[in-house]
């Protein structure tokens, strides 16, 4: 039993955590409360056969160009960003707050949540972070969880860093010079 122990624990700390990845990113996840599930969408090439989001699924050689969000409960889907991202931009990322559990938010992303006592239940917004492979950007977008009311934040250089503190409900955005100088700060 505890060989098992051992083996599942090293598994768990084998797999790769997505951070600006350079490699293509799957965006393929479900919202905290199991109501929606969010699917990235490559650009769709000419003559390529459209999946049923309208966009080509499951090929891993393309970025995500777009989120789909799928409501499970009417069973109806659309996409976050009206158009697609074009070919110089990919969705790298996507945050949103951990569920809310016994007062406390459950930490349970890469490090990017300031996190500590947090007495509400996480709120209904997410985050999408997107490279422009033409001028090497990054870019914010804040929407909602059912990716609607879209609104760009930010656009920021490749060596700057940002965070998300919990607490005081902020995005932070910080220079990767000056030791690390902040930037810019956001509402979340």
């Amino acid at each position: 039993m505890n060989h098992i122990k051992c083996i599942l624990a090293l598994l768990l700390f084998a797999l790769p955590v997505s951070s600006f990845a350079k490699t293509p990113v799957e965006l393929n996840r479900y919202s905290s409360d199991g109501s929606t599930y969010y699917r990235g969408l490559p650009a769709v090439r000419h003559g390529e056969k459209n999946g049923i989001f309208g966009g080509a699924l499951n090929t891993s050689s393309s970025r995500a160009r777009n989120l789909a969000v799928y409501d499970l409960e009417s069973g109806k889907s659309w996409k976050v960003f009206k158009p697609d991202l074009g070919e110089e931009r990919s969705i790298v990322e996507l945050v949103m707050e951990p569920a809310a559990f016994r007062g406390y938010i459950a930490n349970t992303d890469d490090g990017r949540f300031q996190n500590g006592p947090v007495r509400r239940d996480a709120k209904d917004r997410m985050l999408l972070v997107v490279f422009n492979s033409k001028d090497k950007t990054y870019s914010l977008w804040a929407t909602n969880k059912q990716g609607k009311e879209l609104q760009k934040l930010t656009t920021f250089a490749k060596d700057c860093d940002w965070h998300i503190d919990l607490r005081n409900q902020k995005i932070r955005i910080f220079t990767g010079q000056n030791e690390g100088l902040l930037l810019d700060s956001y509402d979340w």
